[in-house]
């Protein structure tokens, strides 16, 4: 296992750091998920065949019980991962932590309002759909009829005459319909991650470091292929990374990061100048890491 740092002088005089950690995920026997799968499926088609509609046999439950020990082992694997070697850099300036969610507007309009109330009252979908016909209903029969002058009415009775009718209608008696407009939660975005560094090192050994953090940092960006008889067929998953923020050893509050995938490393040298150190070593470098989460962020991770 090797470690990195910068700076390698005066750290105790700022005692804030990042801590990057590359976690190895244990491989899995690709043979015994092939074998699970069978006989998960074998399992399930011999449910369907009863007739009597029973779970599975003794044998079959054991089988899906074993099945999923294996998964929740695995999920803790990954969770925990094997620690690899890790950098640890200063706590640069200015580091954001955004946190988000999404949704979508959807206009229900009258039947689907209607369906709305109907189930939040307690009355259900069918009764709220069954309100919403006979007003619709009514109102068509009430204008045309004669039982009733309302420009509301009017409306939505001109529903039935298509858009053109219902168009004039609606600029004549100057009224719209209420779409009955809903926010729908949708998803959580996963989290993304920026860090800046500038690197100026003030001895070789340092010109050296920086050398290998780069690399290091690289290194772990890229798949490893999966090569067949010579021939690429895929590529392997990077390391997700192990991400902590702390000061004087400890983690700063409200800065936790789940497992992160590296997904982009820019390096900008000499940013500030011309010049070389003895030997052709860079005299500044500005790092910049972009990280990505590898799930999105759940209320109990928060808690």
């Amino acid at each position: 296992m090797a470690v990195y740092k910068f700076p390698l002088a005066r750290q105790d005089q700022y005692k804030g750091q990042i801590v990057f950690r590359a976690i190895e995920i244990p491989p899995i026997d690709a043979s015994a998920v092939t074998e699970g799968l069978q006989q998960a499926r074998a399992a399930a088609e011999r449910a369907v065949a009863n007739a009597n509609g029973q779970a599975t046999t003794a044998q079959d439950v054991n089988q899906f019980r074993g099945r999923e020990e294996s998964l929740i082992t695995r999920k803790r694997e990954i969770r925990s991962g094997n620690s690899r070697d890790y950098v640890t850099l200063y706590m640069p300036q200015a580091i954001q932590f955004r946190d988000g969610v999404t949704y979508d507007n959807l206009d229900l309009g009258l039947m689907g309002g209607a369906i709305e109330q109907g189930i939040s009252s307690g009355g259900g979908a069918l009764e709220g759909a069954f309100n919403a016909v006979k007003a619709d209903a009514g109102a068509f029969i009430d204008t045309f009829v004669g039982g009733g002058s309302g420009s509301v009415a009017a409306m939505r009775a001109s529903r039935f005459f298509g858009e053109e009718v219902q168009g004039a209608v609606r600029s004549a008696l100057r009224v719209t319909p209420n779409p009955n407009t809903r926010a729908l939660f949708r998803s959580i975005p996963l989290r993304e991650f920026t860090f800046q560094f500038r690197l100026i090192p003030e001895s070789e050994k340092e010109s050296q470091q920086i050398k290998e953090i780069i690399k290091w940092f690289r290194t772990e960006l890229y798949p490893e292929e999966i090569n067949v008889e010579g021939f690429s067929v895929g590529y392997k998953f990077p390391n997700p990374m192990e991400i902590k923020i702390l000061y004087d050893g400890q983690q700063v509050p409200a800065t936790e990061i789940l497992p992160s995938y590296l997904r982009d490393v820019t390096v900008t040298y000499n940013s500030s100048g011309m010049s070389f150190y003895k030997g052709g070593d860079w005299t500044s470098v500005d790092l910049s890491l972009s990280f990505m989460e590898v799930r999105p962020m759940g209320k109990g991770d928060v808690k």
